[in-house]
C-alpha cells in the first residue's frame, strides 16, 4: 500500500512539474497579454465606402506614424496633397505603430479623456483633411505595449469617421472581386501565438480570383539596420507561418512597416513593400545585404525618407510609387509595376 501511495504521489508531482513548465514556456513565448487577448471584442458594424463596382483603385500605404509630431503632420499634409492631385485616394492602409509610444489608453473610465486626446493628436489632426476616407489599421508592436490598448484601437473604429480597425485581423470589405486585401497581426505571430488568423487569411486569399495583397507590421525581410538578423531576416521563427501563407496563396504583395524607412524587396514569389516612414524617427537603410543563400531576395529600393506609397491597381496591373514628403508637394523616389498572371491562379 505504501509503495502504491508513493508511486501515485510521484506521478502527481511529475504532472505538476510538467504543467508548471508548460505554463512558464507559454508565458515566455506568448508574453503577458494572453488573458487580454482572450477578452478582445471586435468592433460593431461599421459604415465603410463601397468599392465593389470599381474598375481601378488608388490607395496609399504608410506606417509607424502615430507620433503626433511635426513629421507626422508634414507627411499627412503631403499625403493629402498627392491624393487630391490625381482624383483622391480610395482608402489608406496603415501598417502599425498607430499610437506611440505605448499604445492607447482605455476609452472607458478615468482614462477616456486622455485616450481621446491621443487619438485626436496622433491620428485625427494629421489626416483630418481626408474627411470621410477609410484608414485601415493593423496593430504594431508599440500598440501592444499598454494593457487595453488594442481594445481601445478596435473600439475607436466606432467613434471615428476615418479610423477602421474592426478586429486584430480581417479582410478589407467592399472591394472589387478582382482584388483581395487581408490584414494580419504580426506581433502575435512573433510571440508564437496563433489565434486562427493564418487559417482565416488562407480561406480569404487562396480562393481569391484576382490580386492578393496582405498588410501587417513586421516585414519578412528587412532592408533596415535596426531590426532582424544581419542576413536581413527576422529571428522570430513564427514569421515562417506568414511567409508560408504568402507563398501558398500566391500573394502578390506584402505591405509592412516596423523599419522606419521606405523599401521595396523582391523575392522569386512575391514583392514586399516596407512603409514605416510615416512619422517615427527614421532608420538608416542598410548599405549592403546578405540574404540567406538561395532565397533569391533582392532589394530594389531602400531610402531613409519620411513619406508613403501611392498604389494604383486595376484587374491586370498594379503600380506604385514611393513619395519623399520632405518637399511640400512630395518627390517620387521610386516607381515600379507588376502585372497579374491569371495562369497562376
Amino acid at each position: 500500500m505504501v509503495g502504491r501511495t508513493r508511486t501515485f504521489l510521484l506521478c502527481v508531482a511529475l504532472v505538476v512539474v510538467s504543467l508548471v513548465a508548460a505554463c512558464i514556456q507559454l508565458r515566455r513565448v506568448t508574453g503577458p497579454k494572453v488573458g487580454e487577448l482572450l477578452r478582445i471584442r471586435p468592433a460593431g458594424a461599421l459604415v465603410v465606402a463601397d468599392h465593389r463596382g470599381e474598375t481601378s483603385l488608388r490607395f496609399a500605404v504608410l506606417g509607424d506614424s502615430g507620433t503626433g509630431g511635426p513629421e507626422q503632420l508634414a507627411v499627412g499634409d503631403v499625403l493629402h496633397e498627392r491624393c487630391a492631385a490625381d482624383g483622391g485616394c480610395d482608402f489608406v492602409l496603415v501598417t502599425g505603430d498607430n499610437i506611440y509610444r505605448s499604445g492607447a489608453r482605455s476609452l472607458e473610465g478615468p482614462d477616456a479623456e486622455r485616450a481621446l486626446s491621443a487619438f485626436e493628436k496622433q491620428f485625427e489632426a494629421p489626416y483630418r483633411a481626408f474627411g470621410r476616407t477609410d484608414f485601415w489599421m493593423v496593430a504594431g508592436n508599440h500598440d501592444w505595449l499598454r494593457k487595453g490598448s488594442i481594445q481601445s484601437e478596435i473600439s475607436y473604429s466606432e467613434l471615428s469617421e476615418r479610423w477602421r480597425m474592426p478586429a486584430l485581423d480581417y479582410a478589407v470589405p467592399q472591394l472589387p472581386e478582382w482584388v483581395a486585401i487581408q490584414a494580419v497581426d504580426t506581433t502575435l505571430l512573433t510571440r508564437g501565438l496563433e489565434t486562427g488568423q493564418i487559417e482565416r487569411a488562407r480561406e480569404h486569399l487562396c480562393a481569391a480570383p484576382g490580386w492578393r495583397l496582405v498588410f501587417g507590421h513586421h516585414p519578412i525581410y528587412t532592408p533596415g539596420g535596426r531590426h532582424g538578423r544581419a542576413n536581413g531576416t527576422f529571428k522570430e521563427i513564427e514569421q515562417a507561418l506568414l511567409e508560408r501563407l504568402i507563398r501558398r496563396c500566391d500573394v502578390d504583395v506584402y505591405f509592412a512597416g516596423h523599419d522606419h524607412l521606405q523599401g521595396h524587396l523582391r523575392t522569386p514569389d512575391f514583392d514586399q513593400i516596407v512603409q514605416g516612414a510615416g512619422g517615427g524617427d527614421l532608420y538608416a537603410a542598410r548599405q549592403s545585404w546578405a540574404f540567406p543563400p538561395g532565397s533569391g531576395v533582392e532589394v530594389i529600393s531602400a531610402t531613409s525618407a519620411f513619406g508613403f506609397a501611392i498604389v494604383e491597381v486595376s484587374p491586370d496591373e498594379l503600380s506604385f510609387e514611393f513619395v519623399d514628403a520632405s518637399a511640400p508637394t512630395g518627390r517620387v523616389i521610386h516607381r515600379a509595376s507588376l502585372w497579374r498572371q491569371p495562369a497562376n491562379r
